[in-house]
């Protein structure tokens, strides 16, 4: 779940001036050694997980605090249809500029329900000029995708063009993070020659904290993190994140074999395959951590499933499968939507009744993610997750990319400080790669334009459906008549 956040003061960078988010009222940013994989999950044998401090690929946990979703007016709206509707914009006419945080309106008048925002010194499109309410100045503008903007805080681009946000800068994702390693102190400087300069630093880093930084260069020998103001932090001071390169499998590209099941091997750092059904057999090979593998379509033995090139048996407790899920009742033909499947941790991004993409995902572990049929009705380029004030174990985790909240607080988003992604351990939402993430995020509506960093859905273009689920146990229909934000009037 999800706390609010507004900055204070000058207008922060677009990740610091949105809404903050979390999963949880008690996930912890700094790592902690992973829990033995028989307190998550499936059961496993008596075999803990074996997890390391360092590295790319090895498993890390650093997750956050239970959010609450910002304030909503709410005024009764119909039931719509939940099929989002797609139009095609024509060329924009004009490009421009932010001077300010912009909001974005459904109707050209500051009363209308809020469609989005742009950040500061972002640039956007602009289709046409339109008579409006509330604006003074150049007036409103439509920006496409059913939103307007007064114009007024803006200034025309004339070499400048819209980019979809976030930026990509390391790994696909928009920053470069880190955090102050356990017992450790680190220090920012004014600027890097402060730091040559040995001068006092300006600010001491916040212990729990992971920190977003903008860019990072070499200098001499050292490699310095620097963050939207030109501040410098020397790499050296901190525990800087390997993010995830775990990503799910493109379908369509790469079908499942007839009579056989996908799955991953989601035990760190290999998962035995046995010479026969029980574990008595002493293992005959090993799969890489998060390797896709195929099995037989009905399990060999109760919980065991022989490969599907017949070199041996894995336990269902150490592989994630995925199972092609049963349709969603009133998605059309073509109707983009998601199914969450929780017993296996698997994502799988659906078009009508046909599976185009497949992945892992971690759910909730200390608190339950929602089971539900939801739609998508806010989505954030990128934002941040803060603990609540006076909290016993504060935190905060800077730049979280790719968020998108399907009730409540309860959002699917990035997870950039571990990968255990095929394990539920988050405290409520789904966590995915930041590969998964970024392609999910692209997929799934209310669409974000070139030059948004957020999008809130409206009756002309809902969100995609989220099906959120345990097997086949039933579920509830929780999606609801579209609930708006309004900033006046």
């Amino acid at each position: 779940m999800l706390v609010p956040s507004r900055s204070r003061g000058r207008v922060r960078p677009y990740w610091l001036a949105l809404l903050a988010l979390g999963c949880s009222a008690s996930e912890p940013t700094a790592d902690v050694e992973a829990a033995p994989l028989s307190e998550v999950g499936k059961p496993v044998p008596d075999q803990s997980m074996s997890v390391t401090s360092e590295g790319t690929d090895a498993p890390r946990v650093a997750e956050a605090k239970a959010p609450v979703e910002p304030k909503q007016l709410q005024r009764p709206i119909p039931e719509t249809d939940p099929a989002p509707i797609v139009i095609k914009e024509p060329d924009p006419i004009e490009y421009r500029i932010s001077k300010q945080m912009l909001t974005i309106y459904a109707a050209p008048e500051v009363t209308a329900p809020v469609r989005g925002r742009i950040p500061i010194f972002e640039g956007f499109e602009v289709f046409a000029y339109v008579e409006g309410k509330g604006c003074d100045g150049k007036g409103w503008a439509d920006i496409g995708s059913g939103g307007y903007a007064c114009l007024e805080q803006s200034r025309p681009g004339k070499k400048a063009k819209a980019q979809m946000l976030p930026e990509d800068r390391d790994r696909g994702l928009p920053f470069f993070y880190a955090k102050v390693p356990t017992g450790q102190t680190a220090y920012k400087w004014k600027s890097e020659a402060d730091y040559r300069a040995g001068k006092d630093p300006v600010e001491t880093l916040e212990a729990g904290h992971d920190y977003a930084f903008k860019y990072r260069k070499r200098s001499g020998s050292e490699l310095m993190l620097i963050d939207d103001k030109g501040r410098v932090v020397p790499q050296s001071m901190m525990h800087k994140y390997q993010p995830s390169r775990f990503a799910g499998q493109d379908l369509v590209a790469a079908p499942v074999p007839e009579g056989q099941i996908m799955a991953w091997a989601v035990t760190w750092p290999e998962t035995p395959v046995f010479a026969g059904p029980k574990r008595t057999e002493t293992p005959a090979a090993t799969i890489g951590y998060q390797d896709v593998i195929y099995i037989d379509a009905e399990p060999a033995a109760p919980d065991w499933y022989r490969l599907a090139d017949g070199s041996g048996y894995v336990p269902d407790s150490v592989i994630g499968r995925f199972v092609p899920p049963s349709p969603l009742e009133g998605a059309g033909p073509q109707e983009v939507w998601i199914d969450v499947e929780l017993d296996e941790q698997v994502l799988t991004v659906m078009h009508g009744e046909t599976a185009v993409f497949a992945t892992l995902i971690s759910s909730g572990h200390k608190g339950p993610t929602p089971k539900g049929i939801f739609r998508i009705h806010h989505k954030q380029a990128i934002g941040e997750m803060r603990s609540n004030p006076g909290d016993d174990d504060p935190y905060a985790v800077e730049g979280v990319p790719f968020v998108q909240y399907f009730v409540g607080g309860y959002a699917l988003h990035t997870a950039y400080w571990h990968n255990r992604f095929g394990r539920p351990i988050s405290h409520g939402c789904v966590n995915l790669s930041p590969a998964d993430a970024k392609y999910v995020f692209e997929q799934t509506g209310p669409q974000l334009r070139p030059g948004w960093v957020e999008a809130y859905e409206h009756e002309a273009r809902l969100g995609t459906s989220l099906r959120v689920r345990r097997g086949n146990r039933p579920i509830e229909d929780k999606r609801k008549p579209v609930e708006h934000l309004y900033l006046g009037g």
